[in-house]
Formats: C-alpha cells, sequence, structure tokens
C-alpha cells in the first residue's frame, strides 16, 4: 500500500482546517470575541464562527489517524518534526525578544530551546506524543475485528466526549480535548474509517454537520442568556465549545467523511493544493508562537473595525488569508534553506 500518494481532498481539508485555526486565534488572541457586547450582532456572529472552529484540530488527527494506520515508524520523520518545531522557536523567540526586551528570560529562553517538552505549541506536544505511540495504535488497530474496534472506540467516546461535555467538571482528568488521551480517540476512529472503509451519503452527512454546529450555538446562547439573567452578565458561555465535546466531534467527523467523497480531477488544482498542504504546519508554528502572537495581533489589530460587522468579517478573513500566505512563505523558505545545506 502506497502511504505517500496525497489525496488532494484530504489535503484541501487540511488548509481549510488550518484556516479555521488561524480564524478562531484571531477571534481570541486578536480580542475579537472579547470586543463583542453581549447580545449585538458582533457577539452572535463571531461565537457562531467559533463554533464551527473547534473542528480543525479534530480535522488534523482524524487525518493523521487515517494515512498513518498503515505507516511504519519513521525516525526522519520524528527528528524533521522536531527540527522544525526547534527553528520556529527560536526564530520567533528571537524576533519577539528583539522588539520587546522583556520577552527575553533565562526561562522563556529554556522554553524555545526544548519547544516540545515544555509545551510552547500544545498541538505539536501532544501530536509528537501521539506519534510516539502510534505503531503500537496501529497494531491494535490492525489485530482487532471491527466489533472489538467499534467497542473501544464506544467506550473512549463515552470517557472523553459524552462525560466531559455534560458533566463539564470532569474535563480535567478525563479530557480538555488538547491531550493525548482524545488525540488517541481519534487517531482511532480516523484508522477505523481507513480500514472499513467508512462512508456515508454526504445529503446525510451535511444535515449532521449542520444540526452539530447549530447545536453548539444553541448551547452558546442559552448558557450565555441564563447566566447573564442570573449574575447580570454572561459567564462560561462556550462551556460546550471544546474540542472534545460531542457536538464538535460529530461536526468533524461529518466534514471529514465529505470530504472523502469529493473527488479532484483538475490535475493542476491538485497539485497546487498538495504543494500548499505540505506547508499549513508552519503557518501553525509562525502564528501561534505564544511570544510572538500578541506582537502579530498587535500589528493587525482584528478590532480596528469592531463597529461595523461586515467589515469585521471581511478583514478577519483578509488577515487570516494573508497569515496562511505569509506562514506558507516562511515554511518553503525554511525548506529551501534545509535543502541547501542538505539538511534533513
Amino acid at each position: 500500500m502506497n502511504n505517500k500518494v496525497r489525496k488532494s481532498n484530504i489535503e484541501l481539508l487540511r488548509i481549510l482546517a488550518m484556516f479555521l485555526i488561524v480564524f478562531m486565534h484571531l477571534l481570541w488572541h486578536g480580542n475579537v470575541l472579547n470586543s463583542c457586547d453581549y447580545g449585538s450582532i458582533n457577539y452572535y456572529l463571531f461565537w457562531s464562527i467559533r463554533s464551527l472552529c473547534y473542528i480543525s484540530v479534530n480535522v488534523f488527527v482524524l487525518i493523521s489517524g487515517y494515512f498513518m494506520i498503515y505507516s511504519k515508524f519513521n525516525n526522519k520523520k520524528l527528528f524533521k518534526m522536531i527540527l522544525q518545531t526547534l527553528f520556529y522557536s527560536l526564530v520567533f523567540f528571537s524576533i519577539s525578544s528583539y522588539i520587546n526586551k522583556d520577552i527575553f528570560t533565562i526561562f522563556n529562553l529554556l522554553k524555545s530551546i526544548f519547544p516540545i517538552s515544555s509545551g510552547v505549541y500544545w498541538y505539536i506536544t501532544s501530536y509528537v506524543l501521539l506519534y510516539l505511540i502510534s505503531p503500537l495504535l496501529n497494531n491494535a488497530i490492525i489485530s482487532m475485528d471491527k466489533n472489538e474496534l467499534r467497542r473501544v472506540i464506544i467506550y473512549l467516546f463515552i470517557a472523553f466526549s459524552i462525560f466531559p461535555t455534560f458533566l463539564f467538571w470532569s474535563r480535567s482528568f478525563l479530557s480538555m480535548g488538547r491531550d493525548l488521551n482524545w488525540f488517541i480517540f481519534l487517531y482511532l476512529v480516523g484508522g477505523y474509517i481507513r480500514k472499513y472503509n467508512v462512508s456515508c451519503k454526504n445529503k446525510k452527512l451535511l444535515f449532521i454537520f449542520i444540526i452539530s454546529i447549530f447545536l453548539m450555538i444553541i448551547s452558546l446562547v442559552l448558557i450565555g442568556a441564563i447566566t447573564h439573567l442570573i449574575f447580570g452578565r454572561v459567564k462560561e458561555q462556550d462551556l460546550m465549545l471544546c474540542f472534545n465535546s460531542i457536538f464538535s466531534l460529530c461536526a468533524s467527523i461529518s466534514v471529514f467523511l465529505i470530504f472523502l467523497n469529493i473527488r479532484i480531477n483538475n490535475m493542476i488544482f491538485s497539485r497546487i493544493v498538495n504543494s500548499i498542504s505540505k506547508l499549513v504546519i508552519g503557518v501553525y508554528l509562525f502564528h501561534e508562537n505564544p511570544f510572538f502572537r500578541d506582537i502579530l495581533w498587535g500589528i493587525i489589530n482584528p478590532t480596528r473595525f469592531i463597529n461595523s460587522s461586515i467589515l469585521t468579517l471581511l478583514y478577519s478573513i483578509f488577515a487570516c488569508i494573508m497569515i496562511m500566505m505569509i506562514g506558507c512563505l516562511i515554511e518553503k523558505c525554511r525548506l529551501y534553506l534545509l535543502k541547501c545545506f542538505h539538511i534533513g
């Protein structure tokens, strides 16, 4: 089985998922959500977009499980991943320290030198741990029959999604949706989909996706309204907006299956998609560096048109596209440098 072949439909989903990640960070770190008055058009518009963005990380891990189930552990791939993370961590720590001298401390320097163990990029930390145990997971997925694997997935679904969604106090010791537990579950789901060629009609999948996002928005509205009524201000309105909520999970799986059904026949478009998708992790490492992101969002200033919903939305989309383009360009330059110095 050739694992090197890229499916352009899934690579397109990978690009769109990264765009949603950037948009989610813009809404939060760019202070858009905090600038929205409760009950305003901005409030409902941008919190609804935030709900949609929660499918992004799940999609990335589902893709990993789908493609890696038949892959062998590769030390070179692990080394490249660590080297890539270290590059962005040190470069943007240095740039940030030059711009703001207060950022440079021994503690921050050590965090930048050891970005994976220090959790500078939480996604990369969880993903590296997932990759380290992927041979074990692959053997489990391949060796178990359909009923056994389905049973394990159901049990983990209850533990890591149902309980944290409705018994939210259990998140701290079951799963926050940003940890290895949740990544293992998604990996198993992705592997199950690949192994048993799971498919469904797009019409049904689209219905599940829309209903899931709608329920996330409804939970946001209801919790916001109830807390505003009781406390006089909105509290914990995003209680059910997390990566491992049942609503986010259903939306993520449905959109993943929708894209599996898509066929891209245009070879030129396919090559463009595949070439861009190889660069998108660089977008994450560039814009989500914890020392650089405040500087980045300060320059962009997503709230500059906050009095106009349409202008803020259009400007936010434009800003996210520019971040994607700059991030891809930086990653392309990094790969070119590695090639020049015969590294990796």
